[in-house]
Parts: structure tokens; C-alpha cells; sequence
């Protein structure tokens, strides 16, 4: 490449990179605190869901009350956090809970400041790719190509705004795979201990840090080889520090295995493997191109980002024969398959369907993604020098519009259905000045939070509980949201009239007959 042509396309990455990073501090505000989040919160709180059902309970409870289970109180603690954070949410370690807190009691806990952290998260991952892609390719053009396709992800723009743990996830994805390379480069005892305390932070930072370590554990066994005492020894006993630095946390695990598996019991539901493979082909493409659940539905944009995507993996692997480090990049989406696609696979399950359990591979294919890119680039023919060039300026180009469309979105993007209601709901709700009414096998907790955000401050909420005589206050006329038929019977024997509200799926209205 020309001394010229590469000093105007450094530039030109450099400064898609700062336009990445900017953007991940866009409209923080704007966005539903939905119900992850909210969950979040609760966790913050020091109160259980079983508290909140218990307060909504007693009787009417006004928006503005729940704001209690949704910030730190005079009696939030970290050991009252992180018990609920075991019952509530065992899927969870306790970094990112403990850092928010800490922000928290310094800045409050509004979904703005919240969001805050993450989008730090977010924003340190760019050097940290920067750092890993160059030594990777070990060339500053493919590290600035990386840093730039990274920095306008929509995925890790959409993670970097959610006041969850995944932005901090991906962080340690990255920083946990530089330090692996650079202890295998460095070969001393320093650069092992760093790697060690990366992998044992990215375990208190996300579960799904599990494989990241199967990914490093393929790559090391791809590349050892002869080089047992330099690379296999090192590695078994980083692995041996990581667990038992982590033992405690596990230890408190193995003690909630049952919260653990009811909370996730519905990964178990069985689906056609038709919609397993249909979940999986648009995996590639979510890494440049995001449109919530329209992603899935493969129109020839997004089928065209995948194909291009998918032939970045195999010129990845060509590349690999002369670059063994291209392997560790690879071995990560090997290692997503491992873990969540083949399960699903062998015994049933929708493990790999979630969109946050797609975060190894979805990082796999965007680190991979400069591998075409650079055998253009660097060909002797300028026509295929033109044709990468033309490539990057497209990939950059989509990446910016779909990161623009997440950021704008008022919801956040690949959400639940019911999620996508709660806007309109609380918009009808506050017109009409009437109460609503949710039962816990219709609504979850956080739910609920989420919908007092949206709804007037002393918008009124009850909550059906089915042992309570009481079965609807004396009110003129009351919302449902998403009742269940045995409430609807039993309102109609108690002399309400149920009636549907045309255009909404989970609302209903009753009143008096």
C-alpha cells in the first residue's frame, strides 16, 4: 500500500473511532430502563423480588414508591446486595454489582449514571482491541482497522448503554485474550501473572468469561505443539490460580444450584433445529449490522454481511497457517459452539439463542473480520487493493448507520416483545388517569420497575395475589396487564366486565358491569 494511501486511511480510522466512542454517550437517558436493568437496580436496592411482591401485596402502591427497590437506601448494603444478587440473580458474579455500587453512593442511581459505568466499559475496550489486534496482525493498520470496526459495533455500542454486566464481559474477553498472547510472547512469570489476575477478574466480571477459557484452552493445544514446558505448564497452572481465586464465588454457587437452575430452567425449552440454525446464521452479521429482531430475518443486506463475514473466517484460517495467533481469535467462536450451540444441538435447549449469550462469537467474528480486508489490502494487484479499500469504507459506513438506529431507538433493540409494549401501555395508563392491575404469574418484578418509570408518579399499581379475599379495588375502571384467564373468570364472577383494547397485546380494561 501506498505511503500515502495509508497515512489518509489511518486518519480516516482514527477518526471513525472517535465517532464510535462518542457515540456510545448518545441518548443514555432516552431509552426505557427496562427490565434487566431494573434488575440491576433491585440488586442495588438490598431488597428482594419476594420484598417488592410482598409491598405490592398490601395494596395500592403509587409509581413514585417503587423508586425504594430501584436505588441504594440507608439500609443497602454489599452484603445485602450480594445475597440478593445470589437468589435473584445466580447467573450473575459480583464485580460489576459492587462497581456500581460504588458509583451509586457517589452519584445516586438514575438510569443515566447507572448506564455511566458501562459506557466506561465500552469506551476502555477500544485501546484494549487496539492492543490486541496488533498483536495479532502484527500490523498497525489492521490494529487501527480493528480499534475503528470495533468502536462502531452496534452490538458493543448497544452493551455499552445497558446497565448490565456485558460491556464489562467483553472488556475482560478482550484484555484476558491480549494477556494470554503477550505471556506466550513474553514468556516470563510477570506476564503469566497478569494473565491469571485477567481471567480470574473476567469470572467476577460474567459467567460467560467460562468461554473465553475453553477458547484459550483450544488455542493453547492448537499451538503448543513441542513448546509443552513454554506454553502448556504456564497456562495449566494460570488456569489452576484463576479457579482458585474464583473458588469462593463458586463455592457460594455450588450452595444456590437450585436458585441457579430454576432461574434458568427455561433454557431447557426444546426447538426445531430449522430455528436454531436460522438463530446461528445471523449471528455473523450482528457484529456490523444490528435491527433488533428484524437481524434474524436475513434480508439480502444482512445476508451479504454474513457471507462476507463467513469468508473473512476462512481467509482467517488460511492466514493461520503463517499466523498461529489468528488461531486464538477463531478458537473463541469455536469455543461459543462448544458451550452453547452443541448442547442445543445433542440434548434440546435454546442456550445459544440468547442475544447476550451470543457475545463470544459475535466478538469472534468482528476480531476476524480484518482477515479478507488485509489479503486485499496487502495484494500486489491495486485492483484488489481497491476492492479492500471499497470494503472497509462499506463495513464502516453500515456499522455507523446501524450504531445511529440503536442509539436513536427508544427501546433498546432485539428485546422481548412485552418489552416493546410497556411505552404504549404506561402512555394509555397515564391518559386515562386509571390503576392497573398485575399478577405475578403475568409480570415479573422487574417488570413492574420498568413500568414505573414510565408511568405518572402517583400513578396507582396493584398487584393480584390470589391467596388475598380482596380481588379488585373499588374502582371505576382498572387496566390488566396481561391477565391470566383464571383472573379474568374471577373478575367476571365478581361482577366485572373484561374487555380487549384493540392494538394491545398484553392490556386489557375491566369496569363495572
Amino acid at each position: 500500500m501506498e505511503a500515502k494511501t495509508k497515512k489518509i486511511l489511518l486518519i480516516a480510522l482514527a477518526c471513525c473511532t472517535v465517532i464510535g466512542a462518542i457515540l456510545r454517550f448518545v441518548d443514555l437517558e432516552k431509552k426505557e430502563f427496562w427490565h434487566d436493568e431494573c434488575e440491576t437496580a433491585l440488586v442495588l436496592s438490598g431488597m428482594s423480588e419476594s420484598q417488592l411482591w410482598s409491598t405490592l401485596s398490601k395494596g395500592a402502591v403509587h409509581a413514585n414508591e417503587l423508586l425504594q427497590f430501584q436505588k441504594i437506601g440507608s439500609d443497602s448494603t454489599p452484603k445485602k446486595m450480594l445475597a440478593v444478587l445470589e437468589k435473584d440473580e445466580p447467573g450473575h458474579t459480583p464485580l460489576f454489582y459492587l462497581l456500581e455500587y460504588l458509583v451509586g453512593l457517589l452519584f445516586g442511581c438514575s438510569p443515566l449514571v447507572m448506564r455511566f459505568l458501562s459506557v466506561l466499559f465500552g469506551v476502555l475496550q477500544l485501546p484494549v482491541v487496539y492492543l490486541l489486534a496488533r498483536e495479532v496482525w502484527e500490523s498497525e493498520e489492521m490494529a487501527w482497522l480493528s480499534t475503528a470496526l470495533a468502536s462502531l459495533s452496534p452490538t458493543l455500542i448497544y452493551f455499552s448503554q445497558e446497565a448490565r454486566d456485558y460491556s464489562l464481559e467483553l472488556l475482560m474477553l478482550f484484555l484476558s485474550s491480549l494477556c494470554l498472547l503477550r505471556a506466550l510472547r513474553l514468556q516470563t512469570t510477570r506476564s503469566w501473572i497478569f494473565y491469571s489476575v485477567s481471567l480470574a477478574v473476567g469470572f467476577y466480571s460474567s459467567l460467560f468469561m467460562f468461554v473465553v477459557a475453553v477458547g484459550h484452552f483450544i488455542f493453547i493445544n492448537l499451538t503448543a505443539k513441542l513448546k509443552f514446558k513454554e506454553r502448556l505448564i504456564p497456562f495449566a497452572f494460570s488456569l489452576t490460580t484463576t479457579a482458585i481465586l474464583f473458588s469462593p464465588w463458586l463455592a457460594l454457587m455450588e450452595k444456590n444450584q437450585d436458585n441457579f437452575n430454576q432461574a434458568h430452567a427455561w433454557l431447557n425449552n426444546p426447538v426445531p433445529i430449522t430455528a436454531l440454525i436460522k438463530v446461528w446464521t445471523a449471528i455473523p452479521s450482528k457484529a456490523i449490522a444490528l435491527y433488533g429482531e428484524a437481524t434474524s430475518t436475513m434480508d439480502s443486506a444482512l445476508l451479504a454481511i454474513t457471507i462476507f463475514q463467513i469468508i473473512s473466517l476462512l481467509a482467517a484460517i488460511i492466514l493461520s497457517f503463517k499466523n498461529k495467533k489468528i488461531l486464538l481469535l477463531i478458537s473463541l467462536g469455536v469455543a461459543w459452539y462448544v458451550v452453547f450451540a452443541m448442547p442445543d444441538v445433542s440434548v434440546g435447549g435454546i442456550r445459544s439463542v440468547p442475544f447476550r449469550h451470543q457475545t463470544p462469537a459475535i466478538a469472534s467474528f468482528l476480531l476476524l473480520t480484518p482477515a479478507l480486508l488485509k489479503v486485499l489490502l496487502d495484494s500486489q494487484v491495486k485492483t484488489l487493493r481497491i476492492l479492500g479499500l471499497t470494503f472497509c469504507a462499506v463495513l464502516l459506513a453500515v456499522e455507523m448507520q446501524s450504531s445511529i438506529y440503536v442509539v436513536d431507538c427508544s427501546t433498546f433493540p432485539d428485546k422481548s416483545i412485552r418489552q416493546r409494549y410497556l411505552r404504549p401501555v404506561a402512555e394509555m395508563v397515564n391518559t386515562e388517569n386509571s390503576p392497573i392491575m398485575l399478577e405475578q404469574t403475568g409480570a415479573n418484578s422487574c417488570e413492574i420497575l420498568a413500568l414505573s418509570h414510565l408511568l405518572k408518579p402517583d400513578a396507582k399499581i396493584y398487584a393480584h395475589v390470589y391467596e388475598t379475599a380482596t380481588v379488585v379495588p373499588e374502582e371505576k375502571q382498572v387496566f390488566l396487564f396481561n391477565p391470566s384467564p383464571a383472573l379474568e373468570d374471577t373478575l367476571s364472577l365478581a361482577g366485572y366486565r373484561v374487555h380487549e383494547i384493540a392494538g394491545f397485546r398484553y392490556l386489557k380494561r375491566i369496569d363495572k358491569g
